[in-house]
């Protein structure tokens, strides 16, 4: 049940992940839903506001179970009884720990590391990959601004979103998620803004799928594992079909891990406008949440 509530695999990891924190989260500041952008947690002060209903792990379990299966304010409000306001404030100061506690940790690993953990089939045909990267987009309300409507309205999804770009390394571990974009965004244009380019290193190898048409921004001696494109030929040699077949079956691990974090019920819901403060904080916590799972591939493979 914890596993079904939290998406951890058991009581102990999510205790190690508890106990991580410290003495933090016994000194956490509260806030409502109205509070500004200069949120801070202090170490060196007391915990303010109303006196403390549930303990530090029982908040901890509530959020990662509001995360997990996407259950209402009103709803947690219930299970626990607390007012649906108390539940509001619990959340949104966890989420503002945990987004700055998991953003302090790297996940890039280094070269070495991503050979040691390369799979065969990576070895046998694309040795030099660094990190395959996609991009995926997330509902929200539409915003009552014509241009804030523009910018987020995605042609593909024919709805307003919010866009992710999520890299993961050969081996299955997600190894770099951005901050959110606009829905509007290209694929291109949040490869080139997120920060993931000036982390390649001379002779890494990134794989995309078509909608990445980044050469021309990669850094030097960077290359690109992309489908070939029919462009104006009537059908694929045997080699470039071949190709794509090769590239599709190692990319769709990338898409598994999105799948993964959209295993995150909230994250399939359309967030409201009054959520938009929190969302680019959820989406990261959700994400780095999946490291924490068992691997994606399997050692087997």
């Amino acid at each position: 049940m914890l596993k079904f509530y939290t998406g951890l695999e058991d009581y102990t990891i999510f205790k190690s992940i508890f106990d991580s924190f410290g003495s933090a989260v016994e000194n956490l500041i509260y806030y409502d839903s109205n509070t500004n952008s200069e949120r801070l947690t202090s170490h060196l002060q007391g915990k303010r506001g109303r006196k403390r209903t549930l303990t530090a792990e029982q908040e901890f379990f509530m959020v990662l179970t509001r995360l997990r299966c996407g259950l209402l304010e009103d709803d947690l409000a219930c299970r626990v009884g607390i007012s649906a306001s108390h539940v509001s404030g619990i959340c949104i100061t966890w989420h503002d720990f945990l987004h700055t506690r998991f953003r302090s940790h790297p996940i890039w690993p280094t070269r070495s590391i991503v050979n040691e953990t390369m799979p065969q089939s990576f070895k046998d045909s694309y040795p030099q990959t660094r990190v395959i990267i996609d991009c995926t987009e997330l509902f929200i309300e539409m915003p009552s601004s014509l241009r804030s409507q523009s910018k987020t309205y995605s042609n593909y999804k024919h709805h307003n979103t919010a866009k992710g770009l999520v890299g993961i390394a050969p081996s299955g571990m997600i190894t770099f998620v951005s901050d959110l974009y606009s829905g509007r965004t290209s694929d291109k244009e949040a490869t080139r803004d997120c920060g993931i380019l000036p982390l390649l290193e001379e002779g890494d190898s990134i794989m995309v799928d078509k909608g990445f048409d980044i050469e021309d921004i990669l850094p030097k001696n960077v290359s690109l594992n992309i489908p070939p494109f029919l462009r104006e030929k009537d059908h694929f040699s045997l080699e470039e079909e071949t190709e794509t077949r090769r590239i599709a079956a190692l990319r769709i691990h990338v898409e598994r891990a999105i799948r993964r974090i959209k295993c995150f019920r909230i994250l399939k819901m359309e967030f409201p406008l009054s959520m938009a403060a929190d969302l680019n904080k959820i989406w990261v916590i959700c994400a780095y949440l999946c490291n924490l799972m068992p691997p994606i591939i399997a050692e087997s493979e």
